[in-house]
């Protein structure tokens, strides 16, 4: 007898993340150590952009680029 198996749940929406079920639950992401489901990853990305983009920036090797006043 095959036990039920559990899948991951998102730690923002409590979405069960099994593939069996829905296409977009065949990855999951790890933010800070949480599980994150497609749509709340994306919902976070927007909030780092909207909050950080330096962050962003740095993190995938984005070139700033610095206007001096009065120049």
């Amino acid at each position: 007898m095959r036990g039920k198996i559990k899948y991951p749940t998102c730690s923002q929406c409590d979405h069960e993340l099994n593939p069996e079920l829905e296409d977009d639950c065949e990855k999951y992401y790890l933010v800070g150590g949480e599980i994150y489901c497609k749509f709340c990853f994306q919902d976070w990305l927007r909030d780092l952009v909207d909050n950080d983009p330096d962050m962003l920036a740095d993190a995938l090797n984005i070139m700033k680029i610095y206007v001096e006043e009065g120049a």
